[in-house]
């Protein structure tokens, strides 16, 4: 039993009975030494307990155990600087581990960072490129967490930039091209209104009066054309049309029969320069042109309580279905795209669309009995109509 009992290097063990004679000591000279202490008298008080003894300047926790029956004492002295070896190695190692997962922390919060951080300055700098004006920038994407999200939209953002760029850069193009074709096509109005005046007074003084009046027609178009309004009334646009038929009626004569069947009430109105005559222009390409005998075109306005609608009708043979699909395709298609065929009806769509909105725009109605070429335009009121004849 006594083997079994384990102690280490400095503690002692002792098992004497109840006179504290020895049955069993380790050491014996510690034995004389425990027997000239007071404190051994003291150890039989209780059966189990502790006490501190101090010989010379070593001091031992004494540890005892009295038997129930024959009180026989079982006594382990321990010195202290062994217990506080123990405890200054259960500190040492409890500071090694408390380091020990400081550093764990340190290198995982240190990850966890860089793992956030990384992402946030990468995107950053994108930002400090995109703002300098390096519009081809594209942060990295990874993951599904809110920087993610957040790269995904500048990346969208930077795109949609590109985009207005381009489409800014091509109507720069476009604005350009248009100038420089403006340029190349300039006439000097006053020489041309004096070059036609002169025809139209040597017309009246060979009283060719259907003459002078195709030149002063003429010249009245060219002025209505070239002048700097884009929107006009709807007076100024009819008055224009009937310009503009006297000049056709000379080509076609009696094979070209016109009504214009527009309300007093909507003279005020306010229209693109030249969209009725594009609309009449189409018709005598599509309907006069292709036929032999007579081609009545109406002109008429009406108004429904959303919108205003203005159509020109004929009744001609109708736009072949190929040729209807190759207009239509056009107002769908770019500016590069583009055919000189459909410029005229294309760019009057556009012009509808960018004045009043996506809701407005042109609408072509076609049969083997005629066409109809419909100008919506958001807004309307009410619907009276009254005709006349050219």
């Amino acid at each position: 039993i006594m083997k079994d009992i384990p102690f280490n290097e400095g503690e002692h063990l002792m098992f004497l009975d109840p006179d504290n004679h020895a049955f069993h000591v380790d050491n014996p000279a510690f034995y004389q030494e425990v027997q000239r202490s007071s404190w051994l008298g003291r150890v039989g008080e209780s059966k189990a307990g502790q006490l501190t003894w101090s010989d010379g300047d070593r001091r031992y926790l004494v540890v005892y155990n009295v038997g129930e029956q024959q009180n026989w004492k079982l006594i382990k002295p321990i010195p202290y600087e062994e217990i506080y070896a123990a405890a200054t190695t259960t500190r040492n190692l409890g500071y090694g581990i408390g380091l020990l997962f400081l550093l764990v922390s340190i290198i995982l919060v240190t990850f966890l960072s860089n793992a956030i951080t990384k992402p946030l300055k990468k995107l950053s700098r994108q930002m400090s490129l995109f703002s300098s004006g390096s519009f081809d920038v594209e942060a990295q994407v990874k993951g599904r967490d809110e920087i993610a999200f957040l790269t995904r939209h500048f990346n969208e953002m930077v795109k949609n930039t590109n985009d207005l760029i381009n489409e800014r850069y091509k109507m720069k193009l476009v604005e350009k091209n248009a100038i420089l074709k403006a340029l190349e096509a300039e006439i000097n109005p006053h020489f041309l209104y004096n070059a036609l005046q002169a025809i139209s007074t040597k017309a009246l003084k060979s009283s060719e009066f259907e003459i002078a009046d195709m030149v002063d027609a003429l010249a009245l178009t060219l002025r209505y054309c070239i002048s700097g309004k884009d929107i006009v009334y709807a007076r100024e646009e009819l008055k224009h049309i009937e310009r503009y038929l006297v000049l056709q009626k000379a080509r076609f004569g009696s094979r070209l029969h016109v009504e214009i069947r527009w309300d007093q009430s909507l003279m005020e109105l306010q229209i693109p320069k030249l969209s009725i005559q594009t609309l009449v222009e189409n018709s005598i390409k599509h309907a006069v042109e292709r036929v032999s005998g007579t081609v009545t075109i109406i002109i008429q306005a009406e108004l429904t309580p959303t919108q205003t609608i203005i159509s020109v009708m004929d009744n001609g043979p109708g736009i072949p279905p190929g040729r209807l699909k190759q207009v239509l395709g056009s107002f769908q298609s770019s500016w590069e795209e583009r055919e000189n065929d459909n410029i005229g009806l294309t760019n009057l769509n556009t012009r509808l669309k960018l004045l009043y909105g996506e809701t407005a725009g042109l609408e072509i109605r076609t049969n083997k009995t005629g066409t109809e070429m419909r100008m919506v335009i958001e807004g309307g009121g009410g619907s009276r109509v009254q005709g006349v004849d050219y």
